[in-house]
């Protein structure tokens, strides 16, 4: 997420799953203070590197499709500004 400005936002709260399935999982935040935008990354559990979901998400959630039901996920969103 380096790529996209940061500042003047207040972080979003951690991200919480609902409406999960073997294949998918909605993720969904709590509004941030200032933010025009969300972007929202994931990866599975143990791995280092993150996988951008979106930069341009405008609700506080997303679903994420095509997940490993044996796998475990961690998933993480960041507020950007209007800049």
């Amino acid at each position: 997420m380096a790529s996209q400005a940061l500042a003047a936002c207040a972080p979003p709260a951690a991200c919480s799953i609902y409406d999960a399935d073997a294949a998918s999982a909605c993720v969904m935040w709590s509004p941030s203070a200032g933010a025009a935008s969300y972007a929202v990354e994931m990866r599975a559990a143990g791995d280092e590197a993150w996988t951008t979901l979106s930069t341009t998400l405008k609700a506080c959630k997303c679903r994420k499709k095509g997940l490993d039901a044996s796998r475990a996920y961690e998933f993480r969103a960041a507020a950007a500004d209007a800049a």
